[in-house]
């Protein structure tokens, strides 16, 4: 068999195999050095050279033109790659070099002048070079270069005609703006000139300080009225010193976030409010010297308790400026500061700023109402907190209150309004609602529409109504009126969304009313119905346009701002009334229409609403210790029943029937078998007298538990000691209370907790005597559970 005789070489990948640059004076064997010059013998610095293809920066010549590569395999042959960043020389690849045992291979390189279509140089204001700007041509976007040390750039096969240059100086010249050369005309044959001159940014420096000595701080820039777009960004170096480039001419003001322990944030030159920071004007390449002084921060501590008189999360009570509306966002930061050697409930709240006084709001997160201290629903009647410097405020106590209703949003007396007009003494309707009308909050969709209206709740009459005034700026709106949700935020806690629109019409328009009454077949007031207007639309994907308004405790209603038009009404049932169209109709065929002309009322649209053909199911007795079941669904239009009805329990894979009488107009009872545990929906059916089926469902109407179990592992309790107990079981769900049997041994707290374990806590009196105890649990269902706890 004959011999292969191989000669090694390779074109390698930079840094792939520990290919370096080093001084040429310290190149040994595995390497290459060598000069990089011009045709006419001068060095060339800033050259790129590699081995071959290679990812990120790669080593450039020195200024002596000079350039090294290390880590070569000996006997290797290799090619090596030069590219003037600059554009001014062509690319070279070099003749193959053999790399050496005993010393550096060396390998010289000329660089030929490129061929240009464009030679340039970029400068600044007094005529110095600026190195480091990219230079592309904006309709071919891999023809770029790179400004030399000396300024200079030259662009390569640009086709003939009129050409665009941008020139970006981010990368490496950050000082000065980027800017545009148009209309380089290229021509075959000639090299087009391309000379810029860059303007400086101007530039806003700030001198940071805290007690005298430079500050570690950082900042950000903010263009005023642009309050959603910050425009720089910035954090102070060991000096205290922080720099922000300003690229458009306008005025500017600084927010400054202390990051030094003990100081507060701040709007520069020193207060918590934005509008009250100091406006900055720059122009052109101006340079501001500012001097910041960093406040020492203040603490305000005390205690926070549940309704109970447990002690609260020192971590749910926050401070915020005084004057700040309740859904208002913070601008400047503060910060929770409580320590572990802290009694349980004690709040610290550091980082206080001390230009601005300042409100306390505790979040009762589901247990309790949020609340401002002291006691109030709102922070327009908070109690005020004055704080100076270093200043430490203790004592203070919070003390929750229970629990409130989560609100509901059912609409509003007026819902069409005008561009341009106030509309006060609109009623708001719903349910628990805060008596402060400062701690409900109206908003709506209309800040993106190009209209702007703004709804202010200025009294509450009761729970279930307020009184508000809507505002609707200026502005232009189309045929069609805009149409937004409406939503109510309560500072006690918890929302609303209300299923009602408000409407805008254009401010052009007179407008006209249409009022009316509804009763029921008794002629007693429905309250709260809706009743909607409809007027033809060909535009809208329904045909129409519609606008809701709500009747009032009275059963009245009044629609007003409506434009001049068509409209049938529509007359919503209730849970227990049918609906129907003006005038008494069923359908919008058969339907009547009003006509309001511009500015005129018109009264008299009032409705008798009937009983509903169907069934209505509110609730049903709902707790069960067995899979037997036995219970009644409690409702309205329960009997009789035309038609065919079922009763089942959806169990999310099947309906399973159940066994069910109608015993009266209210009750229906139903017998049957439960799969299993939990809570499930009732499903009710029938057939109507149209043969039509229709369906209720009660959701969660029962619970069928597991039997009532209690373990205990350790279940001893110490004389004059509180021990929390930890006990196992099975369905402890939904207990209604916890009891210990024998005197001096009580019950302090009980919990279930995450994993279904009860959590017991005891104290036991020093004179208690020792032995068994029955602890017993009950649950909603009346099922008892014991277990033995041991005094000792």
């Amino acid at each position: 068999m004959g011999r292969f005789r191989f000669t090694f070489a390779a074109v390698l990948f930079a840094g792939s195999m520990g290919v370096t640059s080093l001084p040429v004076d310290a190149a040994g064997p595995g390497s290459i050095i060598g000069a990089v010059t011009n045709a006419g013998g001068q060095p060339l610095a800033g050259v790129e050279y590699s081995t071959g293809f290679s990812f990120g920066p790669k080593p450039t010549t020195d200024g002596t033109g000079a350039y090294s590569l290390d880590g070569l395999y000996p006997g290797g042959v290799y090619q090596v790659v030069f590219h003037d960043t600059s554009g001014l020389y062509a690319d070279v690849v070099s003749a193959p070099v053999t790399v050496l045992e005993d010393g550096p291979a060396v390998q010289d390189v000329v660089l030929p002048d490129a061929v240009l279509s464009v030679r340039g140089r970029v400068t600044d204001g007094d005529g110095n070079p600026v190195a480091g700007v990219v230079v592309r041509d904006q309709n071919n976007y891999w023809v770029a270069a790179t400004t030399n040390s000396d300024g200079f750039y030259g662009l390569s096969g640009l086709a003939d005609g009129s050409h665009d240059l941008s020139f970006d100086t981010w990368p490496n010249a950050q000082t000065f703006r980027p800017t545009t050369l148009t209309g380089v005309v290229v021509q075959a044959g000639a090299v087009a000139d391309g000379d810029v001159v860059l303007q400086r940014y101007a530039r806003i420096d700030i001198d940071v300080t805290a007690a005298g000595l430079p500050a570690n701080a950082s900042a950000t820039l903010w263009l005023d009225l642009e309050f959603d777009n910050p425009v720089g960004y910035g954090h102070t170096d060991e000096n205290g010193l922080l720099s922000f480039t300003v690229g458009a001419d306008g005025d500017y003001f600084v927010q400054i976030f202390a990051e030094q322990q003990g100081y507060a944030d701040e709007f520069f030159p020193d207060t918590i409010d934005r509008e009250l920071a100091q406006r900055i004007h720059v122009a052109g390449d101006e340079v501001v010297q500012l001097t910041a002084s960093l406040e020492e921060q203040a603490i305000i501590s005390g205690t926070v308790l549940l309704p109970d008189g447990s002690p609260g999360s020192p971590y749910d009570v926050t401070a915020r400026p005084a004057g700040l509306s309740d859904n208002a966002p913070m601008e400047v930061r503060t910060c929770n500061l409580p320590a572990d050697t802290d009694p349980p409930g004690t709040f610290r709240i550091g980082c206080l700023h001390p230009s601005g006084d300042w409100v306390l709001k505790a979040y009762g997160l589901g247990i309790a109402n949020n609340e401002y201290y002291q006691d109030s629903q709102s922070p327009t009647h908070a109690t005020v907190i004055a704080v100076n410097a270093g200043q430490v405020v203790t004592g203070i106590v919070i003390q929750l209150d229970p629990k409130s209703p989560e609100p509901t949003l059912t609409g509003l007396s007026q819902q069409y309004f005008l561009a341009g007009t106030t509309t006060p003494e609109v009623r708001v309707y719903g349910t628990n609602f805060p008596s402060d009308p400062d701690a409900m909050s109206l908003t709506s969709g209309f800040w993106f529409s190009g209209v702007n209206a703004t709804l202010k709740v200025t009294s509450v009459v009761s729970s279930n109504e307020a009184i508000a005034t809507v505002t609707v700026s200026p502005g232009t709106i189309g045929a069609t009126p805009e149409q937004r949700s409406l939503n109510l935020q309560s500072a006690l806690g918890g929302g609303a969304e209300c299923a009602c629109q408000l409407y805008l019409g254009d401010a052009t328009t007179q407008a006209a009313t249409a009022a009316g009454r509804v009763t029921d077949s008794r002629g007693r007031p429905v309250r709260f119905a809706t009743v909607e207007l409809r007027t033809p639309n060909p535009n809208s994907s329904t045909g129409f346009d519609s606008r809701n308004v709500i009747t009032g405790t009275d059963g009245r209603w009044s629609a007003g701002g409506l434009t001049p038009a068509t409209y049938q009404v529509v007359f919503h049932g209730t849970t227990q009334l049918a609906g129907q169209w003006w005038s008494r109709k069923t359908s919008s065929a058969a339907a009547g229409a009003i006509t309001p002309a511009s500015g005129q009322t018109t009264t008299g649209i009032d409705a008798r609403l009937g009983r509903r053909d169907q069934i209505e199911v509110d609730r049903a007795k709902q707790k069960y210790q067995t899979a037997q079941l036995n219970f009644d669904l409690l409702g309205q239009g329960l009997s009789p029943i035309n038609g065919d009805f079922r009763v089942s329990i959806d169990y999310g894979w099947g309906m399973v029937p159940l066994e069910a009488v109608s015993t009266s107009d209210e009750m229906l009872h139903v017998t049957g078998y439960a799969y299993g545990t939990g809570p499930f929906d009732i499903v009710t059916e029938w057939t109507r007298a149209d043969g039509t089926v229709a369906s209720t469902r009660c959701v969660a109407c029962i619970a069928v538990y597991e039997p009532l179990q209690l373990y205990a592992y350790n279940n001893t309790v110490v004389r004059g000691e509180t021990t929390t107990l930890t006990l196992a079981g099975s369905g402890l769900t939904d207990l209604k209370s916890a009891k210990l049997s024998g005197r001096n041994v009580t019950i302090k707290s009980w919990s279930v907790d995450e994993f279904g374990q009860l959590n017991v806590v005891v104290t036991a009196k020093p004179n208690a005597a020792v032995g068994v105890r029955t602890l017993t649990v009950t649950r909603v269902d009346g099922a008892t559970a014991t277990v033995d706890v041991v005094v000792v």
